[in-house]
């Protein structure tokens, strides 16, 4: 609990985390990421999030994960997720050590272009390839 020196909570967070996240239950879940790291998985800078990130493979039919490509081989402060835990990245682009993993665990990439309009999507790219 967070109390403000008029004496007023400005926040309460139950004991248990994972009670809040329960009962919650999401068809398409959009989040951005502060960092993504194909060893260490997602992390954050914000010890509350982790408790949403850490739920939301549960809570979640789809989970959508929108980065801008700076945010990879980036490490922020808290651990939040699996990158295998996430359904879609989307991004403008993405180191080529990336793309083995994601064809391998199935994880959906459209790319856009500076007017955040898809260009390709993981399927375009493999079948180009192929």
């Amino acid at each position: 609990e967070v109390t403000s020196t008029d004496g007023n909570t400005l926040f309460a967070s139950p004991e248990d985390p994972t009670s809040f996240t329960r009962n919650i239950r999401v068809n398409k879940a959009f989040t951005s990421i502060s960092g993504i790291d194909l060893n260490k998985g997602l992390t954050v800078n914000s010890i509350i999030s982790t408790y949403i990130y850490r739920y939301l493979p549960t809570i979640a039919n789809k989970w959508y994960l929108m980065a801008s490509s700076d945010k990879f081989n980036k490490l922020s402060m808290y651990s939040a997720a699996e990158l295998n835990d996430v359904d879609c990245i989307i991004t403008d682009g993405y180191p080529p050590e990336y793309q083995d993993y994601f064809q391998s665990e199935q994880i959906e990439i459209p790319l856009l272009n500076h007017d955040n309009e898809i260009t390709q999507t993981k399927k375009d790219a493999n079948e180009a390839s192929d």
